[in-house]
């Protein structure tokens, strides 16, 4: 094994066996040095566990208690569609299925420390690659970033070109994002941390949302420390709120 990654990544385990889970988090923490380790333990902890956090890659094991994974993973590709996810098994005859689910990779039990290093660094290097390592998921300078008054919005056919004033939220959606402004909704293929990095003046409530700090019409309660908001102009639908995202957010609506 090489020197241990510095690299702070946020890993899923989804396992029904704990020796398996338990197995696997050791080979991660033998890889990276503060690694942010989730686990669950049915196909219903981690959908549950998905809408909680956002990770970077999830290690999903095909036979679970209550469901194999195989099913969820479309549900899991809408959640979180940046999210790579690993295919964890003790039988070789899923690696169709995988390649035909968009599965990013695929590990054979009993575990390849090799190979899942291998993984790590890949999705290491694909955020590196996408800058999604800055503090605040942009690549560009301040300058650059403020310059950018109108953003085109890739269709099937066609570009669409808006004032970025006029966006007012922007949701994940398939392999891509609905993006909401004062007058209309458009969809475009980029994900939704792409976008998050073209457009610095929004703000990421939520792992499937980001939001126009000025469009933002209210703030309330929704369940046990959770939050929502909603929107100007689309006071029917109501977005969720991370719990790591009320404070920030909080802050940057009272200096409005």
């Amino acid at each position: 094994m090489s020197e241990k990654l510095n690299d702070n990544i946020r890993i899923g385990i989804v396992d029904d066996e704990r020796p398996a889970r338990e197995g696997l988090r050791y080979e991660i923490e033998n890889i990276l040095t503060n690694p942010e380790i989730f686990v669950a333990d049915s196909g219903i902890s981690a959908i549950q566990m998905l809408t909680d956090n956002k990770l970077d890659l999830l290690f999903l094991d095909i036979n679970l208690g209550d469901t194999k994974s195989t099913n969820l993973v479309p549900t899991f590709h809408k959640l979180d569609p940046e999210m790579a996810i690993c295919f964890v098994t003790a039988y070789s005859d899923y690696a169709v299925q995988a390649f035909q689910l968009e599965v990013d990779d695929y590990i054979m039990k009993p575990f390849d420390p090799e190979r899942i290093e291998r993984i790590v660094k890949k999705v290491i290097a694909a955020k590196s690659a996408a800058g999604t390592y800055s503090p605040n998921g942009s690549t560009g300078s301040a300058e650059e970033e403020t310059n950018i008054k109108r953003i085109g919005i890739k269709g099937k056919d066609r570009t669409v070109y808006i004032d970025i004033d006029k966006i007012v939220y922007i949701e994940t959606y398939e392999r891509g994002c609905n993006i909401y402004t004062v007058d209309n909704k458009y969809y475009d293929s980029d994900s939704i941390g792409s976008l998050e990095q073209k457009l610095p003046e929004l703000f990421r409530i939520h792992k499937s949302y980001l939001v126009n700090p000025a469009k933002v019409s209210e703030v309330f309660p929704w369940s046990k420390n959770n939050y929502c908001l909603k929107m100007e102009g689309y006071s029917s639908e109501i977005l969720p709120i991370g719990r790591d995202k009320t404070g920030a957010l909080r802050e940057l609506l009272e200096r409005k």
